[in-house]
C-alpha cells in the first residue's frame, strides 16, 4: 500500500478511534503527532462535544424523577441508546473517511480544529 493511501488509512482509524469514549479523543488533541491531522482533530473534537452533550442531558434528565423512576429510566434509557446510535454512525463515517458535521455540535468542533490548525501552523513557522 502506497504511503498516502495508508497515511489517509490510519486518519480515518484514528478519527474513529476518537469517538470510543472521551480518553482517545483528548489523547489526540494533546499528542503533536496526531493533532496535525485536521481529520484527526475534527473527529476529537466532535467526540468530545458530543460526550459533554450526553453528560449534560443525563443530569438534565433527573429532573424527570418527579414524574417517577419509570419515565426517568425509560427517557435515560432512549438518550443512552440514541447517543450510541449516534457514536456509532459517526465512527463509521470517520472510517470511511466521510466528515459527518452534527447539527450543533459540528459547526463548533469545526470551528475548534480550523483554530487549533491556524494556531499551530503560526508557532511551527
Amino acid at each position: 500500500m502506497s504511503d498516502i493511501k495508508q497515511s489517509v488509512f490510519h486518519e480515518n482509524s484514528l478519527g474513529a478511534l476518537a469517538y470510543i469514549t472521551f480518553v482517545p479523543a483528548i489523547y489526540f488533541l494533546l499528542v503533536t503527532r496526531y493533532k496535525k491531522s485536521a481529520i484527526v482533530r475534527f473527529h476529537a473534537w466532535q467526540s468530545l462535544e458530543l460526550n459533554l452533550a450526553l453528560f449534560i442531558a443525563t443530569y438534565a434528565l433527573a429532573l424527570t424523577m418527579a414524574f417517577g423512576p419509570v419515565v426517568y429510566m425509560t427517557l435515560l434509557f432512549a438518550t443512552w441508546i440514541s447517543a450510541t446510535l449516534i457514536w456509532f454512525f459517526c465512527g463509521m463515517n470517520a472510517l470511511h473517511g466521510r466528515r459527518r458535521v452534527l447539527p450543533l455540535l459540528g459547526p463548533l468542533a469545526e470551528t475548534l480544529a480550523n483554530r487549533n490548525q491556524s494556531a499551530n501552523t503560526q508557532v511551527a513557522q
